[in-house]
């Protein structure tokens, strides 16, 4: 099977490595890691089925990289970096960002110039080495190029696909603002939100996914609101509540949790 066969959506968002982390586990990113990313309690049997998914998956992907090792195999080079990737997010869940870090490293360059399909994948890898380089290390010069990256591969995803733009326009966002370019935050947040007010209506059993809507709401609130600008701040969350109140309903709890932003 493929490896660079890539289901689901990004529509989660968030800023730094745990919001990457976030939508890194929305990829489902084959048969064979399922387990990885299925939202388990947090009990210490749940804890060891977990490692044990971890270990077995490692397992299966260290033993592709031996068997190709030697391959002359056209586009071999595309398939060791997919497995090294991999196991990359793996040491990513687990803890070992440093790990995570070199093996993400190695594999990005070669995903990101021969991996033609899946790039949302390559997108979310770019993400992810700039939240390890900015919150694990605090490098942001060197976060910062791994973001726009990632934001130019998600703009070249098909129209239909626009919503993964989300994260990386948030995290940038998040990333200007420690710097106090405040224009830059507005224009990246307002991008995000247009890009939610014109995403279309969530697949019915996940509305809870609806494109980054708490997260833009939550961005664009509090960036008015620590500049003083209330009533900006309240008019862009009634906004998002009366987009989400049409799509979902009144009743919904993605319309609750808003306006309980609302009214604080």
């Amino acid at each position: 099977r493929q490896l660079t066969e890539m289901h689901g959506r990004m529509f989660d968002a968030g800023m730094g490595a745990e919001a990457v982390k976030k939508i890194i586990e929305q990829i489902d990113l084959d048969q064979l890691s399922q387990d990885l990313h299925v939202e388990m309690p947090s009990t210490v049997r749940a804890d060891k089925k977990l490692r044990r998914a971890y270990e077995e998956a490692a397992a299966h992907y260290q033993r592709a990289l031996e068997l190709t090792r030697d391959s002359t195999e056209p586009y071999v080079d595309v398939f060791r970096a997919g497995v090294s990737s991999r196991l990359g997010l793996i040491a990513f869940f687990e803890g070992k960002r440093e790990e995570a870090l070199r093996l993400l490293n190695e594999s990005a360059p070669v995903l990101d110039a021969k991996m033609p399909i899946g790039r949302e994948y390559v997108g979310v890898v770019m993400l992810l080495l700039g939240a390890i380089y900015e919150h694990e290390r605090g490098e942001s010069v060197i976060a910062e190029p791994f973001y726009e990256r990632s934001l130019k591969i998600m703009e070249d995803l098909p129209s239909s696909d626009q919503t993964y733009v989300t994260a990386p326009l948030l995290i940038l966002a998040s990333l200007r603002q420690s710097r106090g370019d405040y224009p830059a935050v507005e224009q990246l947040l307002f991008r995000a939100f247009s890009i939610f007010e014109k995403a279309p209506p969530p697949v019915a059993g996940y509305e809870y996914v609806l494109p980054s809507s708490i997260f833009i709401m939550n961005g664009l609130g509090n960036y008015y609101l620590s500049r003083g600008e209330i009533d900006k701040a309240e008019a862009m969350v009634q906004r998002g509540v009366a987009i989400l109140e049409k799509r979902l309903g009144e009743d919904h709890i993605v319309v609750g949790h808003a306006l309980v932003m609302l009214s604080s």
